[in-house]
């Protein structure tokens, strides 16, 4: 039996970056069921730094990590974690209010922003259907996150710490006993006081080990549209670019993959989520791609679709009003 003060479950950049905290003030292990960190929803994130995406909480700490993300401690990276990006928010008619007030409380926390009609944002995205919407807000300040370099830089941290990354170490049980926790994995059996659910996707199913109530944590497989973009565009200045009401959001990507080519990312929320009468963003989509999209169905051929596939993401009430809950008193905490 290995003890630490406290066990991470999940090697996500939630897990990691919990336990490089953590490693400041006692001895953590972190246990990952993959083979890998990051395997899931950190490797598949769009991963950019915005004072107004999500929830005003989301947002807030978006700002408090601005200086850290900027500024790494010495020996964290070898490379910069953040570079310019810029976002635009798109609001529909009946949406205007929401964007008014998500500027006035960036303005109040000191981010630059511009107010523009969507006709207007084309400058900044040219693709973009502005007759699908009626405002626009340009973020200039966003910026990309370098995700497997964040990634990398907290686990070689934990690890300098004195903390313990260990793969292949699903959690197959939770016991709490005299106030102790003990995980069971194929890699063996762990204690600690504090147990983190860093778990991603598979939160829930780590809750239950520990006893714990419904946590209200349900992932939803999103569906993400890799496609070329018009002929002769120079998209590497384009901004991150989402609708307020969240069922989109769309990133150009200088080369992806073994394309290696300019491509745009098109991340949509499951179905059920997503109106009826939902139509494409983008200009140079083809009808018949939007259609499949909005019942729910990859496009595979629409006009420059060049791929599409599932990616998993977690979702819940819970999590979008705090991204941190409490359990039981024996220290069971949801990152």
């Amino acid at each position: 039996m290995e003890t630490a003060d406290f066990i991470v479950i999940g090697g996500g950049i939630a897990g990691a970056s919990v336990g490089y905290e953590l490693s400041l003030h006692g001895k953590v292990v972190v246990l990952e069921m993959e083979a890998s960190a990051g395997y899931h929803s950190t490797g598949r994130s769009a991963a950019v730094m915005s004072e107004n995406y999500g929830p005003a909480l989301w947002s807030r700490l978006v700002t408090a990590s601005r200086a850290f993300l900027e500024a790494p401690p010495d020996d964290f990276t070898d490379v910069p974690l953040v570079t310019p990006r810029g976002a635009l928010f798109l609001a529909r008619d009946g949406e205007q209010a929401q964007l008014q007030a998500q500027a006035e409380e960036m303005l109040r926390r000191g981010a630059t922003i511009e107010m523009t009609t969507a006709q207007e944002a084309l400058r900044f995205c040219p693709v973009v259907r502005d007759s699908e919407f009626a405002s626009a807000l340009y973020e200039p300040d966003c910026k990309d996150i370098d995700t497997n370099a964040l990634l990398t830089g907290y686990l070689r941290a934990l690890r300098k710490n004195g903390g313990t990354f260990i793969p292949d170490a699903r959690v197959q049980s939770l016991q709490h006993s005299q106030g102790t926790w003990q995980a069971s994995s194929p890699r063996g059996n762990f204690e600690a006081p504090v147990v983190v659910n860093a778990a991603g996707g598979w939160v829930q199913e780590i809750a239950e080990l520990a006893g714990l109530s419904f946590r209200n944590v349900v992932p939803f497989r999103r569906t993400a549209v890799v496609f070329d973009p018009p002929a002769g565009s120079a998209i590497q200045g384009w901004p991150m670019t989402f609708d307020v009401a969240e069922t989109f959001y769309f990133k150009p990507e200088a080369g992806l993959g073994s394309w290696c080519r300019p491509s745009i990312w098109l991340l949509l929320l499951p179905a059920k989520h997503r109106p009826t009468n939902w139509k494409s963003p983008l200009r140079s989509i083809e009808s018949t791609a939007a259609r499949r999209w909005r019942s729910g169905r990859s496009a595979t051929n629409g006009a420059g679709c060049a791929h599409s596939h599932r990616i998993m993401n977690p979702s819940s009430d819970e999590t979008r009003s705090s991204p941190v809950s409490f359990g039981l008193p024996g220290k069971a905490a949801m990152a």
